[in-house]
């Protein structure tokens, strides 16, 4: 429905014949977008699962969760997959828990210790070049002009994001696991790439206090 060719022909089983071979021997990623209409994590991550994908990190597009409907209903299935992790990893189903990349990840950070300041490479050591030679933190900032941080054929300043600075985060105690959130995101819903949205954060605790809960728990079958 999203993917289509120009004939308006869609995508599906041509990338499903065209990517057996590597999903066969265990070599390929599927990044899953969640739209409008398709915000089932669950549904989503088990069928790409099934088709041997090695990793799946999913993520809504949030630009196109117009309506209160569509932001609660996602903000629900969000709990849903969170919670399905869970029942992964205390069945001892290790593998599939693993392939939900994101929160696989967010979990791992339990135990790592150390003191975390940003996230992605934006803002920190990451570039992205648009065609005519100007600069940006990442791709999804290219062409904001606001954020531009010179060009290939000039000066080429680093631009800083942080993530203590704000008052939301400065006294929040997932600041440490979250890292404020991705910076695009953040400058979309807030217009401060430093200050993450309300949806965001709700996200966060959620997500954090059911991994602590898990970790926990686990430690102390230990």
């Amino acid at each position: 429905m999203m993917r289509y060719f120009p004939n308006g022909e869609g995508s599906y089983d041509v990338l499903l014949k065209n990517t057996s071979y590597l999903r066969n021997i265990k070599y390929l990623t599927a990044r899953a977008t969640l739209s409008p209409g398709n915000l089932d994590y669950i549904k989503v991550f088990d069928h790409l699962y099934s088709m041997g994908f090695v990793d799946i990190p999913i993520s809504p597009a949030r630009n196109l969760l117009k309506s209160d409907t569509d932001i609660k209903l996602e903000y629900m299935h969000f709990q849903k997959y969170v919670d399905y992790f869970c029942k992964c990893v205390k069945n001892n189903e290790i593998d599939k828990a693993q392939k939900m990349t994101d929160i696989y990840l967010a979990f791992r950070k339990l135990q790592m210790t150390g003191v975390r300041k940003r996230g992605c490479g934006a803002f920190r050591n990451s570039v992205a070049i648009n065609i005519d030679g100007k600069i940006y933190p990442c791709h999804r900032f290219v062409g904001i002009e606001k954020f531009c941080t010179g060009s290939i054929t000039g000066n080429y300043k680093l631009k800083a994001k942080s993530t203590t600075e704000n008052s939301k985060c400065k006294s929040c105690w997932i600041k440490n696991l979250c890292l404020g959130g991705c910076a695009y995101e953040n400058f979309m819903s807030t217009a401060n790439i430093n200050e993450p949205s309300d949806e965001f954060c709700n996200h966060m605790h959620y997500m954090y206090h059911k991994l602590l809960e898990l970790y926990i728990e686990i430690k102390m079958r230990i």
